[in-house]
């Protein structure tokens, strides 16, 4: 393992025990830009990913730029084997009840989507948004000093991943298909000290 969470941020009821990325909350990162995203070993990113059967690619702002170069969205997903129309209807109509269906379906992809993002925080300098998902839904818990991966536990529409990455100001359409997708980001790298 390249990263190891250090002792006095670990908690025994986080969603993994070792979470590199929560000590890197506040310091010791730095924004990825297309400038700086040599930082990131690539290679070892595509062996995780494919280990665990998962895409990745980054999407770039093409509009706003941040000190020498423009922010980067890494994006770990699956594309899922939903319509998107269909899914956008779904979504359209308020069909909650099978969107809680479909969603259901693809829990066991969701584990494995943070299993894969918990080996890239330990063995990449990404770094990866961890947070308290509140008492709902997959990841949900009581216990609010709880951390997990943020993201994964949702299905996301085609509108939804173009509403956060629009096509006037990302390369979205370029990196992506149309469809519906499960995914976490991260829009930052590990610097170490």
């Amino acid at each position: 393992m390249r990263h190891q969470q250090k002792e006095v941020t670990r908690y025994n009821n986080n969603e993994y025990h070792n979470m590199p990325s929560i000590d890197f909350r506040v310091e010791n990162k730095t924004s990825m830009l297309t400038t700086n995203k040599n930082l990131i070993d690539w290679a070892k990113v595509k062996e995780i990913c494919d280990k665990y059967g998962f895409g990745f690619t980054t999407i770039d702002n093409t509009f706003c730029r941040y000190l020498d170069g423009f922010m980067i969205d890494f994006v770990l997903y699956k594309k899922l084997d939903i319509d998107y129309k269909e899914y956008d209807e779904l979504e359209k109509n308020k069909n909650y009840e099978k969107i809680w269906e479909l969603k259901h379906k693809y829990e066991p992809i969701m584990l494995k989507l943070h299993d894969c993002a918990h080996e890239l925080d330990e063995e990449t300098d990404l770094v990866f948004i961890t947070t308290n998902n509140g008492n709902c839904g997959l990841f949900g818990s009581n216990d609010v000093a709880r951390k997990i991966y943020n993201g994964g536990g949702y299905l996301y529409s085609w509108r939804a991943i173009t509403d956060k990455w629009h096509p006037s100001i990302h390369d979205t359409n370029s990196k992506l298909e149309k469809g519906v997708y499960l995914f976490i980001t991260s829009s930052e790298i590990k610097i170490s000290k």
